[in-house]
């Protein structure tokens, strides 16, 4: 499917012999860029920035984002810039990142059961000793079923016990106040041993080391496989409570966007969390005229070797007031296909938006006569106020903020079929406020 995207010279070599700056407005067509037929330079326009100071687009890789605000998408409550999960109680389904919902089995005691309201999933706390948050709760059933954290937790078990044993380390009133209800001396080296070791050592347990055995090993075969007679005369289990504890909700963040270069705010959003407000938003979209291809209405066929090729292109005027526009291109594309390219050269310029855009009878007359089509009655009205256009003989159809021209393409037959037909573009963008210029690829689809 044919489109376009805008390239981004980031990625350029950089010439630290020269030392002039060159203004984008006075940008030539000099060469093709290095990257240009590199694909990680093509961008979409709807996801580049503008410039207004450095008077250029912007990928993700040219500017610089800043967190503005922390927040759950559940509670809406701002959380601090250092956590990643609300620490509140907000969770969602391991199984299928549904939402949760929470209640207690009963009144007078404290076991909180959780059920996935999208899917089969349900896990409950057990019976708390205390009150405690359930995001703790939560995180200590993870932390306890985490083979990491099992081995640092033991691992810093026996270093204070070597410690304690040496005396390097000393008593604490939690551990003094333990051994006193056990009627053990804390200053007794014994004492100290056998308070340390009553439950550091685990008698082995042969039927269950050989009941995982047995369990790991059903799950390597095929012989608890159902076949298609079983699985007719089963019966569905009921639910089961899973032993997957929930996952706490992730944070959503707010960004605002500055530029690498000149260190210009790009996009600043309200800290509100509720608002969807921004106090500046300089997208590409809303500087750079949209340009699309079109089929052309007299030539059907896909591009193939050794024969011309015909499309429409079309700009749009985003802005309000009059913008013009130069077109050009060399006569053969970069790289290792050499397709000749004839476009027109020319300087055009496109008025601004009617007022009222926002209507329904002026929106219709910024639509290029190529879009419009005729399922409405305003459509088909439009159409007959509009001159018919033959492209075969006419050499551009310009509307209220639009024009649409050909473009022929003589297909190189030098590298066969199955590539990409890419024709790189100079644009040249002057208004009353910015001027630029910036390289445009056109994808016409692969060469059959």
């Amino acid at each position: 499917m044919p489109k376009v995207s805008v390239f981004c010279p980031c990625s350029e070599p950089l010439d630290f012999t020269s030392q002039a700056v060159i203004d984008p407005a006075k940008l030539q067509l000099d060469s093709y860029p290095h990257t240009i037929t590199d694909q990680n330079t093509h961008h979409l326009l709807s996801y580049l920035n503008f410039c207004e100071y450095c008077q250029s687009v912007k990928c993700r890789k040219c500017i610089e984002p800043e967190v503005v605000v922390k927040y759950c998408p559940k509670c809406l409550l701002e959380m601090k810039p250092e956590y990643s999960f609300c620490s509140r109680n907000c969770f969602d389904c391991p199984l299928c990142d549904g939402n949760v919902s929470i209640h207690q089995s009963k009144h007078d005691v404290r076991n909180f059961k959780m059920k996935c309201l999208q899917c089969d999933w349900q896990w409950e706390t057990g019976e708390l000793e205390k009150q405690r948050a359930l995001s703790r709760v939560v995180k200590s059933q993870l932390n306890l079923k985490n083979p990491m954290q099992r081995f640092s937790t033991l691992e810093t078990f026996y270093l204070q016990r070597k410690q304690l044993l040496q005396g390097e380390l000393e008593i604490s009133k939690d551990t003094a106040l333990q051994m006193s209800k056990l009627k053990l001396n804390d200053g007794d080296l014994k004492d100290i041993q056998s308070f340390i070791g009553r439950n550091s050592i685990k008698k082995f347990d042969r039927d269950e080391d050989l009941h995982n055995v047995e369990f790991l090993s059903k799950q390597e075969s095929n012989s608890q496989i159902l076949t298609y007679t079983q699985s007719i005369k089963s019966t569905i289990p009921q639910r089961s409570i899973s032993s997957v504890p929930p996952n706490s909700t992730k944070l959503k963040t707010k960004i605002s966007k500055r530029c690498k270069a000149c260190r210009n705010s790009l996009m600043k959003p309200d800290k509100e969390i509720t608002s969807v407000k921004f106090y500046k938003l300089s997208n590409a979209i809303d500087y750079l005229p949209l340009l699309k291809i079109h089929p052309h209405p007299n030539f059907k066929s896909s591009p193939t070797p050794s024969t011309q090729y015909k499309s429409l292109l079309s700009f749009e005027n985003p802005l309000d007031i009059p913008m013009k526009l130069t077109i050009s291109t060399y006569s053969i594309t970069p790289g290792s296909y050499n397709h000749k390219v004839h476009i027109p050269n020319f300087e055009f310029e496109l008025s601004g938006k009617p007022e009222n855009y926002s209507t329904l009878q002026n929106f219709i007359k910024t639509i290029p006569t190529i879009e419009l089509l005729k399922d409405t009655k305003l459509g088909r009205i439009e159409h007959m106020n509009r001159n018919p256009v033959n492209f075969d003989y006419d050499v551009v159809e310009k509307g209220i903020n639009w024009c649409v021209f050909p473009i022929l393409i003589e297909v190189d037959d030098s590298n066969g079929i199955g590539h990409e037909l890419e024709i790189p573009v100079f644009i040249t963008v002057k208004t009353e406020f910015y001027s630029t210029g910036y390289w445009s690829v056109l994808k016409f689809g692969e060469v059959e």
